[in-house]
């Protein structure tokens, strides 16, 4: 739950670090807003910090219940309550990425083996991999050409990618999480890759990152 303007919304808090979090809501939130965040649990386990709203770049509100926005969130003396929580999130879902990824929404078709070749969308991108909300259940290892489509961009941006990373239906509705496919990119068929890059560029540069 996050708390703007003494109102009380329900959001989903992703990307944990010691002085911020990025989180996705409905809430009508602003830039330089002060917002309380509270992690639910037990009563005693309950963890709440307070933070401001740095950055807030919209997203498509299709995808989920609670995504109409994607907030970064600056935490300027997080508590020692905060801090235990973000070490039991780095044991629980251990990440072994070089790089940030950015909370964004882009249409994506996959091709692969036993795989349905559909529209789908991301959750998050970067220079080297993308996590793409999907229900189906697809093999750790398994190769996948995938469709980027990216805005004003006349062509979609084939990309090849290993699936490396999974939550399945089940564990998303465990941790409260959207299931789907965490993807190395390996490859780009033609210019993708320049492109794809000046678009991440694009994107940094848009959320001061």
């Amino acid at each position: 739950r996050i708390t703007v303007n003494r109102k009380v919304y329900k959001a989903l808090a992703i990307n944990l670090s010691e002085h911020g979090l990025c989180l996705r809501t409905k809430a009508p939130i602003s830039r330089d807003s002060p917002i309380t965040v509270r992690f639910p649990g037990p009563v005693k386990t309950a963890v709440s910090v307070k933070g401001v709203i740095r950055w807030v770049f919209d997203t498509d509100p299709s995808m989920d219940a609670c995504t109409g926005l994607v907030a970064g969130i600056y935490l300027d003396d997080p508590d020692d309550d905060y801090l235990e929580l973000l070490s039991e999130h780095r044991t629980q879902f251990v990440d072994e990425r070089t790089e940030d990824r950015i909370p964004h929404a882009v249409f994506v078709t996959l091709n692969g083996n036993n795989t349905p070749s559909k529209p789908m969308q991301t959750l998050n991108i970067g220079y080297q991999g993308l996590f793409i909300r999907c229900e189906e259940p697809v093999t750790l290892g398994t190769k996948l050409d995938l469709s980027l489509t990216l805005p004003f961009v006349s062509k979609p941006v084939v990309v090849q990618g290993e699936v490396i990373h999974r939550i399945d239906v089940n564990e998303a509705i465990e941790f409260g999480i959207p299931p789907g496919l965490g993807l190395r990119i390996l490859s780009f068929k033609g210019d993708g890759a320049q492109i794809y890059r000046t678009y991440i560029d694009f994107l940094k540069d848009k959320m001061n990152l």
